[in-house]
């Protein structure tokens, strides 16, 4: 606060004090000066005034120069608000550049008192979004490369609709004549034809029939069973009827022609095992072991989400360790949880294990692990049935061997897949 605030008001005061008093002193000459006057009347032979004409000569000039004197304090105490106030102003400025030094150093101790408008807005409501925006930055980008897409996309359908709509113009002024000598009968049917459900389902490589006839259980072939079949054969490419002869006989054995899609065994069995029995043998070729049960969760994760790639790497727990495999899986679920993707049917695979994969990717482990292991490559190479078993399950007992040989020579002595 300014000094000369402090004293306001008792310095404002004093130049009406100073003028009352100048008052009454100048009355009071002006009184002397009557009375001057008045005794000249006297006549002197009858009163000598003298000396009391120079009491009042004497007082007059007195009183002069206390009116000079308070003309002259009146002006020194003008000159000493003057002086105050320029003191106060320059010690202001002073006091103001330090702050503004002060806060542009530490700017966050500024308070909201000393802020203008501008700073309210930047600090309150700007800065905030920033950091919002900072912070979910890929976020953003994400959302905006999708409506960039979605514009595309939009826009090449459009495009699409277009040229449809052209062409099917063009069409209908061709006459009927013209289409029937150049086309098959089924192409004169309106381009507007709903097609038939079955053209959308996966190939079928093999029938519920031929599978009967390879030895598995009819009560286990449902059509969903055999419909999960032929797309797994599609995708991992097993499709010669070498290739399925093979992959049918190693499957028959090694679940027990469909019955036994987890590996079974007593707490006894498994305790001697590498393996506990969440994560036991599963689907209809077996996956085993935890970090076989991760590795497969990158493979069909990184295969749906390739962007994912960035962050982890698919490891074949043929050749990998499972401290390796252990690495990947994490840096996959960093990823999925930094792009915002939700891979809880994948993280499934590994956090609830063997039940899990049997209801939901039987026929996917077996074709998954027919693909990594490069089964496609030796069986092209003209392996044998022991040369594939040993790549399944060199462990596997005599018996398990000779029963897989059995199915596969059964299926080429009916010639069962042609």
């Amino acid at each position: 606060m300014a000094t000369i605030a402090l004293y306001a008001n008792k310095i404002n005061q004093m130049p009406g004090l100073i003028t009352d008093i100048k008052k009454s002193v100048t009355d009071y000459k002006s009184e002397l000066s009557t009375l001057k006057t008045k005794m000249l009347t006297i006549n002197k032979s009858v009163c000598n005034l003298d000396d009391v004409m120079i009491s009042i000569q004497t007082s007059t000039n007195t009183q002069e120069q206390k009116i000079a004197s308070l003309d002259t304090l009146k002006q020194n105490n003008e000159n000493f608000v003057t002086a105050v106030v320029r003191s106060d102003s320059n010690a202001a400025d002073v006091i103001n550049k330090c702050k503004n030094d002060f806060y542009k150093e530490y700017l966050y101790l500024k308070p909201d008192s000393e802020k203008n408008g501008w700073e309210k807005l930047r600090d309150n409501v700007l800065k905030p979004i920033g950091q919002w925006c900072k912070d979910h930055w890929k976020e953003i980008a994400a959302a905006i490369v999708a409506v960039v897409v979605a514009i595309f996309v939009g826009i090449e359908a459009l495009l699409m609709l277009g040229i449809a709509t052209l062409l099917m113009f063009l069409m209908t002024g061709c006459s009927n004549s013209d289409i029937t000598t150049t086309e098959s009968p089924t192409t004169t049917e309106s381009p507007m034809t709903t097609e038939s459900p079955t053209t959308t389902e996966s190939p079928s490589i093999v029938s519920r029939e031929q599978l009967i006839d390879c030895g598995w259980d009819p009560s286990v072939l449902t059509d969903e069973m055999v419909a999960e079949l032929n797309r797994v054969l599609e995708k991992y490419g097993i499709t010669t009827p070498e290739k399925i002869a093979h992959f049918m006989a190693q499957c028959l054995r090694e679940s027990a022609q469909g019955k036994g899609l987890t590996e079974w065994g007593s707490e006894e069995y498994f305790a001697g095992l590498s393996y506990d029995r969440k994560y036991r043998g599963v689907g209809y070729i077996h996956m085993t072991h935890d970090y076989g049960y991760q590795a497969f969760a990158i493979f069909l994760a990184l295969q749906e989400y390739p962007e994912l790639s960035n962050y982890a790497t698919y490891k074949n727990p043929n050749n990998n360790d499972k401290a390796t495999i252990n690495r990947e899986y994490t840096k996959l679920l960093n990823g999925a949880k930094e792009l915002g993707i939700d891979i809880s049917k994948y993280t499934n695979i590994y956090d609830n294990g063997c039940d899990y994969v049997s209801q939901n990717y039987a026929w996917e482990t077996a074709g998954y692990y027919w693909s990594v292991s490069g089964l496609n490559d030796i069986v092209d190479s003209g392996a044998s049935v022991d040369d594939v078993s040993r790549k399944v399950n060199k462990w596997d007992t005599d018996q398990a061997f000779q029963e897989k040989r059995d199915y596969y020579n059964n299926i080429i002595d009916k010639k069962i897949f042609k």
